[in-house]
């Protein structure tokens, strides 16, 4: 969690004294105070949204107290009560087109001194490279003193103006660090490389998710978590064969492929769950749907989630006539995302990069097979 990524990690100041670091191991003993600090969080969808949700109610579990400062949205501004007591502080901030708050450099030092002051916060932990609102918390906490943690989820790169600005502030906001969390080994290289930050002082945790919030159609009647052939008789034979041909063993004659929910549903359904923007990779998903649309007439396509580029989906259904082999369901709340889950048996993810894809997971545990890019 963050206390032991935080405290385990050495002090980056040279000149810490043993009385500094007997301050460390007496605070590392108690429940701590945590402010969690990012502009992706609920009422938004996504991974960092539910990670920093998560992470706050294990926390929570753990005896820790813990806050969390993000930017307002639309009439959710001010305090706001979760659940297991978790304060939540939408604080006003203008929005940037891309879902972060305006960068102002040191804007909210007072927003982040006031909160600290009045949550008596023991440890910072801010969330995500591309959040404003994450490194200006960093900035005000250590000019209070406060110990920082910050967890990269994303991977960027080196070479496009965007990843060069993105990581000459990550460099400079990660120069007096307590401690980093990376969500994977390649997202640690990823972060080293991108912001000088000492190796020793990143650490890799990776997502997990809750099974039990991600059962099997199966199990949620039965109580019990069946292999994923449960049902659906087998040949012995692959289900799809190296030319991409579904063999027509893989459909149940009296019902769909074992998972689906309709018992008299005829077809193969691909589940798609994912914010629908450019780096989940939209172009490409909008190339493949038709393609094995037209080579696949028992395949069907039921894909979740909204964003900016959810236009091209529904043109591209327009466009080749497939309203009744592609459902687009919009956004979709976290907790229906395993009974539309539970509506397919292969899940596909096109993004163009993942440190870490929580997607996938979730689908794993649901018992859908996973295609991924």
């Amino acid at each position: 969690g963050a206390r032991a990524a935080c405290w385990a990690a050495p002090c980056t100041r040279s000149g810490a004294s043993a009385s500094a670091r007997g301050a460390h191991a007496e605070m590392a003993a108690r429940p701590l105070r945590i402010m969690m600090s990012t502009d992706f969080f609920y009422p938004d969808a996504g991974g960092v949204e539910c990670h920093v949700y998560s992470l706050a109610q294990g926390l929570i579990a753990r005896g820790h107290a813990v806050c969390v400062l993000t930017r307002s949205r639309g009439a959710r501004r001010g305090v706001r009560w979760m659940t297991n007591g978790l304060k939540v502080y939408y604080a006003p901030r203008l929005e940037m087109p891309w879902g972060t708050s305006l960068p102002t450099a040191f804007g909210s030092a007072a927003l982040v001194r006031a909160v600290a002051l009045r949550e008596a916060i023991d440890v910072v932990h801010a969330h995500q490279n591309c959040s404003a609102l994450a490194h200006e918390a960093v900035h005000a906490a250590r000019a209070l003193g406060i110990p920082c943690v910050f967890t990269d989820h994303s991977l960027f790169g080196f070479a496009d103006t965007a990843s060069i600005l993105t990581n000459q502030l990550l460099r400079w906001t990660l120069a007096e660090i307590q401690a980093v969390v990376c969500v994977s080994h390649v997202s640690k290289e990823n972060s080293v490389l991108r912001s000088g930050v000492r190796p020793e002082l990143v650490y890799v945790i990776p997502n997990a998710v809750d099974a039990e919030q991600f059962a099997p159609r199966e199990a949620s009647h039965s109580g019990e978590r069946p292999d994923s052939c449960h049902g659906h008789e087998s040949d012995g034979q692959a289900d799809v064969s190296s030319s991409g041909e579904v063999a027509s063993s893989a459909i149940d004659d009296a019902g769909g492929t074992g998972t689906d929910v309709s018992s008299a549903d005829p077809y193969l359904t691909v589940v798609v769950m994912n914010r629908l923007t450019y780096r989940k990779g939209v172009d490409l998903l909008v190339q493949v749907v038709p393609a094995v649309c037209a080579s696949h007439p028992g395949v069907r396509f039921v894909i979740g989630g909204d964003g900016p580029r959810r236009g091209q989906l529904e043109q591209m259904v327009e466009l080749h006539g497939l309203q009744r082999r592609v459902e687009l369901l919009g956004g979709v709340r976290h907790d229906d995302v395993c009974s539309v889950l539970n509506r397919g048996r292969v899940f596909l993810s096109c993004s163009l990069t993942e440190a870490f894809c929580m997607a996938v997971v979730e689908a794993a545990a649901a018992g859908l097979m996973g295609v991924s890019t």
